[in-house]
Protein backbone atom coordinates (compact mmCIF):
# COMPACT_ATOMS: atom_id res chain seq x y z
CA UNK A 1 0.00 0.00 0.00
CA UNK A 2 1.42 3.56 -1.00
CA UNK A 3 1.57 6.27 1.89
CA UNK A 4 3.10 3.67 4.68
CA UNK A 5 6.46 4.31 5.11
CA UNK A 6 8.80 2.47 3.18
CA UNK A 7 6.44 1.82 0.35
CA UNK A 8 6.56 3.39 -3.25
CA UNK A 9 3.61 4.92 -4.66
CA UNK A 10 1.80 3.61 -7.56
CA UNK A 11 3.36 4.48 -11.01
CA UNK A 12 6.96 4.61 -8.89
CA UNK A 13 7.81 1.07 -9.99
CA UNK A 14 8.05 2.25 -13.61
CA UNK A 15 9.59 5.50 -12.95
CA UNK A 16 12.60 3.03 -10.87
CA UNK A 17 12.38 0.74 -13.74
CA UNK A 18 13.08 2.99 -16.40
CA UNK A 19 15.99 4.45 -14.44
CA UNK A 20 17.67 1.03 -14.12
CA UNK A 21 17.01 -0.07 -17.60
CA UNK A 22 18.22 3.66 -18.96
CA UNK A 23 21.35 4.38 -16.18
CA UNK A 24 22.42 1.06 -14.37
CA UNK A 25 21.76 -1.96 -16.54
CA UNK A 26 23.86 -0.50 -19.61
CA UNK A 27 26.97 -0.90 -17.12
CA UNK A 28 25.87 -3.07 -14.41
CA UNK A 29 23.24 -5.07 -16.05
CA UNK A 30 25.00 -8.29 -16.76
CA UNK A 31 27.30 -8.32 -13.52
CA UNK A 32 26.03 -10.70 -10.51
CA UNK A 33 25.20 -9.01 -7.57
CA UNK A 34 27.19 -10.21 -5.53
CA UNK A 35 30.59 -9.70 -7.29
CA UNK A 36 29.74 -6.15 -8.09
CA UNK A 37 32.69 -3.85 -5.91
CA UNK A 38 32.83 -0.58 -4.69
CA UNK A 39 35.18 0.74 -7.26
CA UNK A 40 32.23 0.32 -9.85
CA UNK A 41 29.95 1.55 -8.03
CA UNK A 42 32.32 4.75 -8.06
CA UNK A 43 33.10 4.54 -11.32
CA UNK A 44 29.50 4.08 -12.13
CA UNK A 45 28.36 7.25 -10.28
CA UNK A 46 31.76 9.19 -12.36
CA UNK A 47 30.30 8.11 -15.41
CA UNK A 48 26.68 9.15 -14.97
CA UNK A 49 27.99 12.52 -14.09
CA UNK A 50 30.27 12.71 -17.55
CA UNK A 51 27.01 12.61 -19.43
CA UNK A 52 25.74 15.28 -17.84
CA UNK A 53 23.32 14.39 -15.19
CA UNK A 54 23.07 16.35 -12.12
CA UNK A 55 24.47 15.64 -8.64
CA UNK A 56 20.67 15.52 -8.02
CA UNK A 57 19.50 13.33 -10.53
CA UNK A 58 22.43 11.36 -9.81
CA UNK A 59 21.50 10.82 -5.94
CA UNK A 60 17.77 10.21 -7.10
CA UNK A 61 18.93 6.91 -9.39
CA UNK A 62 21.10 5.67 -6.36
CA UNK A 63 18.91 6.62 -3.51
CA UNK A 64 15.37 5.35 -5.42
CA UNK A 65 16.88 2.79 -7.12
CA UNK A 66 19.87 1.30 -6.23
CA UNK A 67 20.51 1.67 -2.88
CA UNK A 68 17.28 -0.34 -1.92
CA UNK A 69 18.51 -3.48 -4.32
CA UNK A 70 22.04 -3.49 -2.69
CA UNK A 71 20.29 -3.23 0.69
CA UNK A 72 17.72 -6.21 -0.28
CA UNK A 73 20.43 -8.20 -1.13
CA UNK A 74 22.31 -7.69 2.31
CA UNK A 75 19.49 -9.23 4.27
CA UNK A 76 18.92 -12.83 4.78
CA UNK A 77 16.31 -14.15 2.97
CA UNK A 78 12.36 -14.88 3.92
CA UNK A 79 13.23 -19.02 5.02
CA UNK A 80 16.56 -17.55 6.42
CA UNK A 81 18.55 -17.73 3.08
CA UNK A 82 22.11 -16.45 3.05
CA UNK A 83 22.14 -12.45 2.04
CA UNK A 84 23.33 -12.83 -1.20
CA UNK A 85 26.32 -9.82 -0.08
CA UNK A 86 27.37 -9.43 3.01
CA UNK A 87 28.44 -5.78 2.39
CA UNK A 88 27.04 -2.53 0.44
CA UNK A 89 29.05 -1.17 -1.53
CA UNK A 90 27.38 2.33 -1.75
CA UNK A 91 27.42 2.53 1.83
CA UNK A 92 29.62 5.66 2.54
CA UNK A 93 30.33 6.24 -0.80
CA UNK A 94 29.93 10.05 -1.87
CA UNK A 95 28.20 11.26 -5.07
CA UNK A 96 30.29 12.76 -7.50
CA UNK A 97 30.94 16.04 -7.50
CA UNK A 98 29.44 17.76 -10.84
CA UNK A 99 28.99 21.49 -12.45
CA UNK A 100 27.27 23.99 -10.63
CA UNK A 101 24.00 24.70 -12.59
CA UNK A 102 23.48 28.70 -12.44
CA UNK A 103 19.78 29.57 -11.80
CA UNK A 104 18.53 32.70 -12.87
CA UNK A 105 16.65 33.97 -10.01
CA UNK A 106 13.59 36.44 -10.60
CA UNK A 107 14.95 39.38 -8.20
CA UNK A 108 11.72 41.66 -8.11
CA UNK A 109 7.92 41.19 -7.63
CA UNK A 110 7.57 43.04 -11.81
CA UNK A 111 10.24 40.59 -12.73
CA UNK A 112 8.35 37.87 -11.15
CA UNK A 113 4.66 39.30 -13.05
CA UNK A 114 6.08 40.05 -16.32
CA UNK A 115 7.90 36.07 -16.59
CA UNK A 116 4.20 34.90 -15.33
CA UNK A 117 2.44 36.79 -17.77
CA UNK A 118 4.59 35.85 -20.41
CA UNK A 119 4.62 31.75 -19.13
CA UNK A 120 0.56 32.52 -19.39
CA UNK A 121 0.52 33.66 -23.48
CA UNK A 122 3.03 30.68 -23.77
CA UNK A 123 0.79 28.15 -22.06
CA UNK A 124 -2.80 29.82 -20.96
Amino acid sequence: MAGHPGEAAAGDGAKYRERLEKHVYPRLGDRPIAEITRREMREWQQGLCDTGLSAKTIANIRGESVLPIFKAACRPGEDEEPAVRTYNPMDGLPLPEGPRVERDILESPDEARLFLEAAHEVDP
